[in-house]
């Protein structure tokens, strides 16, 4: 860790790894946590309040972590990212 901007990254499964690729090529050295939530029920087949409700609390969890602001590298979890506005720090979708 650099010390600088700590940025997390979910996905369900690891799809968002390429989008971990490549902010490291356009911000090497960027430091990130990358949360794969495979344990859980696939994003895409959750109803929109379960996943709405999984999201806050992994980007709760990510910021507790020190998460400046988390990236949802996923599809699916990318429809709610409005719905996470006003949480702990700044969520970005795909």
């Amino acid at each position: 860790m650099t010390g600088g901007p700590l940025l997390g990254v979910v996905d369900w499964g690891i799809g968002g790894v390429g989008v971990v690729r490549e902010l490291d090529r356009a911000a090497p050295g960027l430091d990130l946590v990358y949360w794969s939530d495979t344990g859980a029920t696939p994003y895409g087949l959750l109803a929109r309040p379960a996943l709405r409700a999984r999201l806050r609390e992994i980007v709760e969890r990510m910021a507790a972590l020190g998460c400046d602001e988390v990236v949802l590298a996923c599809n699916a979890a990318s429809t709610v990212v409005d719905d996470l506005l006003g949480g702990p720090v700044p969520v970005e979708g795909i």
